[in-house]
C-alpha cells in the first residue's frame, strides 16, 4: 500500500474547504487516510480540527517536542512549549526546532513502544498530550 506525504502548513485557517482543496485530484475517500499534524499551542485551533471531516488528528499539547520527549521519560504535569522544548535540549543538547540527527531519529524508533504507552495515559488532548501515536499504529497495520 503506497504511502504519500502532502506537508502543508496551513495553520490556524484549516478548514474543510482548504483540505479538500489539498487533495483534490489524489484522495481515494473509500480507501485513503487523512492525518492532520498540529501542536494544541493555540487554543481555536483544536474547535477547527475536530470539525474536518475524514480526517485523524494528529495533535500534540503544547508542541510536537512533547511527542519526541515521551520516548525518553514520563511527562504528565502542565507544560508550555519554551519548558518542553529545553527539556528535549537536556535529553539532546543538539536539538533545534525542525532537525534530527539520524542518532535522534534512532533513538525515536527505539523508544516508540514507550512512547506510545506514555501518551495513552495522557487525557486526550489536555495539557500535556500527544496522539501522534495514532499514525504510528496505522503504519504498524500496512506494515502487517
Amino acid at each position: 500500500m503506497p504511502i504519500e506525504i502532502k506537508p502543508k502548513v496551513i495553520g490556524t485557517e484549516i478548514s474543510n474547504k482548504v483540505v479538500n482543496r489539498q487533495l483534490r485530484g489524489s484522495y481515494n475517500k473509500v480507501t485513503d487516510k487523512v492525518f492532520l499534524f498540529y501542536d494544541l499551542d493555540r487554543e481555536e485551533i483544536l474547535g477547527k480540527l475536530i470539525q474536518i471531516e475524514n480526517a485523524v488528528v494528529l495533535a500534540s499539547n503544547p508542541c510536537c517536542e512533547l511527542w519526541f520527549k515521551l520516548h525518553h521519560q514520563n511527562h504528565a504535569a502542565y507544560i508550555v512549549t519554551d519548558v518542553c522544548i529545553r527539556s528535549l535540549i537536556r535529553i539532546w543538547p543538539q536539538y533545534s526546532k525542525g532537525s534530527l540527527t539520524d542518532q535522534m531519529k534512532a533513538d525515536l524508533r527505539n523508544g516508540q513502544s514507550e512512547a506510545i504507552a506514555r501518551s495513552k495515559r495522557l487525557n486526550e488532548y489536555d495539557n500535556p498530550s500527544t496522539t501522534v501515536y495514532r499514525l504510528i499504529e496505522e503504519l504498524e497495520k500496512v506494515d502487517k
